[in-house]
């Protein structure tokens, strides 16, 4: 709520899971998803006041409402509350006793006024934050329905840019077609911020790229039309669908706000921050429930560039009632390097990385990776999500590996990206829910290879019994080693 030129009387409402607040001043961190603006002090009093009729003031310019349209009547009706409050102040609230409101003001007492009636609305915002908190709760909440199970489809690092892959948009459409999911996530690399492409995923050869050094305008047009080409297949298979940022987003530098307007622009698309951190990651929880009541929740975490004290510390104190918690985010946690285990170069299954051979643990892990890390450390955000009763994580990032383990009690995986630009693998997770058992985790991968997804099985290792076999899978090694290093 603003008055041109005039932030001394500007006022703002910042609705967050839990943390919601108002305060005086205009709001920093981000672009306000809506700002009731007036042109100058008599246009706002004029409607505080009951004297002006809002459509008429819209119509002459006297109030502008910048932002989503969907929240400008409940603003509105809320202010005419305001208002209704201003005018049962004292009479010196708003001029000497027995004045009429509708008299005109000196710039000073219009000043006095204003700052008078801004402490019946900052005091009155307190009080509407916990109505617009359950207004964006509903926005964000979702339902088992009529149905036993609910599914949420992993999609991740289709990393492309203003002239798409021309097999993506089949992907992807086939993928929903494949799976039916109820809620789709995307964990993150939307877009590609700039490298040298190949010859024949798209018309553009020998680049691939959104980012435009020294354009800021260019580069947002270019994020644009990639995210457009991401998100039609959703928008037109008509459920909803949330983000979680990648390290790859983050090189195209863009403001968080404009990812949030770019969000915001499609109808099924849920992302919203809930976060609110400095630095501007996105952050967003949703509850999954049955006959109103949550029966768990999915987390879209950003640790595109990092999960810091801000986003740990939100975790910590999001109220979720205890229900079984799901998260996707880009980047895997240190925690899923122990799904490895150190073995020799004539095991099979084995990669060089790190100076060592390594592969799956199949005591904890089935699935296929490409790259591997030596077990051992571990992450701040991982405690939390265990404190948040998390009981499975899957990440994007490494786009050519597909693998599930359970680690310390939560189940950890990797999902194949569809970046057509560089070598397969490709492909896509489910994870169903089940309404009687939140607790069960219950996920799949399918392969993409020739135009159809196939659900993927997992084999035993061979046994490196005999001098062929160990001959046989030394060569592999060398030969996953350095496809790995190539690829990357």
């Amino acid at each position: 709520w603003a008055v041109n030129d005039h932030p001394e009387v500007s006022a703002y409402l910042r609705v967050k899971a839990g943390k919601s607040r108002a305060g005086r001043g205009e709001y920093k961190r981000a672009m306000p998803f809506f700002t009731m603006r007036f042109d100058n002090f008599d246009s706002a009093l004029g409607i505080l006041m009951s004297i002006d009729d809002m459509l008429d003031s819209c119509k002459k310019g006297k109030l502008i409402m910048d932002g989503a349209p969907e929240f400008g009547a409940q603003i509105g009706d809320f202010m005419m509350q305001v208002g209704a409050y201003a005018q049962g102040c004292s009479p010196t609230a708003i001029g000497s006793a027995g004045e009429d409101p509708a008299l005109c003001f000196s710039l000073a007492s219009r000043r006095n006024a204003m700052k008078k009636i801004m402490s019946v609305l900052l005091a009155a915002l307190v009080l509407f934050s916990c109505g617009m908190n359950a207004l964006a709760a509903d926005a964000v909440k979702l339902s088992f329905g009529e149905k036993d199970t609910f599914t949420v489809l992993q999609i991740t690092d289709p990393q492309d840019d203003a002239c798409p892959a021309r097999e993506l948009d089949y992907f992807l459409t086939e993928a929903l077609r494949t799976t039916q999911p109820d809620f789709i996530m995307l964990t993150g690399d939307i877009v590609e911020d700039s490298r040298l492409g190949d010859l024949t995923s798209d018309a553009q050869p020998f680049r691939e790229g959104v980012y435009v050094k020294g354009d800021y305008d260019k580069t947002l047009a270019n994020v644009k039309a990639a995210c457009a080409a991401v998100f039609a297949p959703l928008e037109a298979y008509g459920k909803p669908y949330a983000i979680a940022m990648g390290n790859n987003d983050y090189k195209a530098k863009l403001k968080a706000e404009d990812w949030l307007a770019i969000f915001a622009s499609y109808p099924h698309c849920v992302t919203v921050d809930m976060s609110d951190d400095a630095q501007g990651h996105i952050d967003t929880y949703f509850a999954v429930e049955s006959d109103g009541a949550p029966v768990c929740g999915l987390l879209a975490l950003d640790n595109g560039q990092s999960f810091n004290e801000e986003q740990l510390n939100w975790l910590k104190n999001l109220p979720t009632g205890g229900v079984p918690c799901y998260a996707f985010e880009h980047i895997a946690l240190d925690e899923t390097n122990n799904l490895y285990e150190v073995c020799s170069v004539f095991d099979d299954g084995a990669i060089i990385a790190d100076g060592k051979a390594m592969r799956l643990n199949q005591a904890i892990a089935s699935g296929h990776t490409e790259g591997a890390s030596l077990p051992g450390g571990g992450s701040a955000q991982f405690p939390v999500l265990k404190e948040k009763n998390t009981v499975a994580a899957f990440f994007g990032h490494y786009h050519t590996s597909g693998f599930t383990g359970v680690w310390d009690g939560v189940t950890l995986g990797l999902t194949y990206g569809c970046e057509f630009a560089k070598a397969g693998p490709y492909g896509v997770r489910t994870v169903t829910i089940h309404r009687d058992d939140p607790s069960k985790v219950d996920t799949a991968l399918y392969v993409y290879k020739n135009g159809a997804f196939t659900l993927q099985v997992d084999a035993p290792y061979r046994e490196a019994n005999s001098v062929f076999v160990k001959i046989y899978n030394l060569f592999a090694t060398l030969l996953r080693s350095l496809s790995y290093v190539l690829k990357f």
